[in-house]
């Protein structure tokens, strides 16, 4: 910001740089009008004085904050209030806090706050909110949807409105929060403890569950919309790592398709089936999601192949949370959830419900579009994986005119097409 005095090298007076550090936090909180005014006028008498690198200097921190400025009336509330914003995402027994911060109207910024649950997932939210203001100052509004903060915030801050929006723009930015709460705390589960050591933490789990050390790890995990395009995955992990060539999608049977228990017999029983035609080595462990009724599943499927790999599933509490490991018996494993452990299987269980997730887009995405080829004449195999090049989306093929189809396929084809989308539109 070209702003600092230097005072750890300098001798610089107390009273300037007291002087500057309360601009720069003026500015920070959106007052930035005596800034401006200052910033102009010794720009105009550096200018008469033919300073012109001085002048220089403050036109290029005049242009500055004009480009802060003009980036941040896209995020104008349509009024000059303070607001903060808040919203919060939970799982696995951690929340996240989302926040955003208006002052003057206009967005000063966004942070997250991850911390373990303690209890109900509201509860702690508006214990993180009231600790937040313990020690900052407080704005005119607070915008949030959280249970038992009115009860709290009129009892302690009497002189904060909290705004609940129904509709409209404070609607569409806490909105905002929220997905960026979930996304925070994915994206910490994702990230925390990835320095351990993972080889002492796979030594960890075999001991946990009195296995040799699991060094290389296949997870499964099935997904459909209500029975429809279903599909099988598995990831692999060698040494705590993700080995991605040696994931496996599966296309399940019409048969069994939403049936969780017997999707699971059917895709562990061609994939260790598969490895025992080939002689190929099986994984030192076998995790599932889901308790014991996916663990039953998968030791069905093992069996019928007759193949025999130690398998345990990622068991949930009452609240949807993992709590630990569960064996064939019912025996639990329960972990601590601030562990490294923990989050090295919570890395592995996001994984492969990733996996299978995009899987079945893909596969639903190409039905979708089946379905419509289905209808028209003249769209065979070529062209179809054309337009599945060109248009990878439904939306973005209803979106092309006949002008633009027709550069993929002959004209009366086109034409074709366009009024089979336009119908089902």
């Amino acid at each position: 910001m070209g702003n600092c005095l230097a005072p750890c090298i300098f001798d610089v007076d107390p009273s300037e740089s007291a002087t500057v550090n309360d601009s720069i936090k003026g500015f920070l909180r959106g007052d930035d009008r005596d800034i401006l005014a200052k910033l102009r006028k010794d720009m105009e008498e550096a200018a008469e004085r033919l300073d012109f690198e001085l002048a220089g200097e403050k036109k290029k921190q005049l242009d500055a904050i004009a480009h802060i400025k003009d980036k941040q009336k896209v995020e104008l509330l349509g009024n000059h209030k303070d607001y903060d914003i808040f919203a919060y995402a939970s799982r696995d027994g951690y929340i996240c806090l989302a926040l955003l911060t208006y002052r003057n109207g206009m967005m000063l910024g966004k942070k997250a706050f991850t911390y373990p649950l303690f209890g109900k997932d509201n509860e702690d939210a508006v214990e993180l909110i009231l600790q937040y203001y313990a020690s900052r100052p407080l704005p005119s509004l607070i915008v949030a949807r959280i249970d038992g903060l009115e009860e709290e915030l009129s009892s302690l801050y009497p002189e904060v409105k909290l705004v609940i929006p129904q509709e409209g723009r404070m609607l569409d930015l806490l909105s905002l929060a929220t997905i960026n709460a979930a996304n925070s705390l994915d994206a910490s589960f994702l990230s925390s403890r990835l320095e351990d050591d993972k080889a002492s933490l796979l030594d960890e789990l075999g001991c946990l569950l009195g296995i040799a050390t699991p060094y290389r790890i296949e997870l499964f995990d099935n997904s459909h919309l209500q029975g429809s395009d279903a599909v099988g995955a598995m990831v692999c992990f060698i040494n705590g790592e993700k080995a991605k060539k040696m994931y496996r999608k599966f296309k399940l049977d019409e048969d069994v398709a939403g049936d969780d228990y017997h999707s699971m017999v059917e895709v562990v029983s061609r994939r260790y089936g598969r490895l025992k035609e080939e002689g190929a080595e099986y994984p030192d462990l076998i995790l599932t999601d889901g308790g014991i009724t996916q663990v039953h599943a998968t030791l069905e499927g093992l069996e019928a192949v007759g193949v025999d790999i130690p398998v345990f599933g990622l068991y949930k509490n009452d609240r949807h949370q993992t709590e630990g490991l569960i064996d064939r018996n019912g025996q639990t494993y329960p972990l601590d959830k601030t562990s490294a452990l923990f989050f090295l299987l919570m890395r592995m269980q996001d994984e492969v419900h990733r996996f299978a997730i995009s899987f079945h887009q893909q596969k639903r995405s190409k039905s979708m579009f089946r379905s419509l080829f289905d209808e028209v004449k003249g769209i065979g195999g070529k062209r179809e994986e054309a337009l599945r090049r060109r248009y990878p989306s439904q939306e973005e093929l209803a979106g092309a005119s006949i002008e633009e189809l027709s550069q993929v396929l002959p004209l009366d084809v086109a034409t074709s097409l366009y009024e089979v989308l336009h119908k089902k539109d």
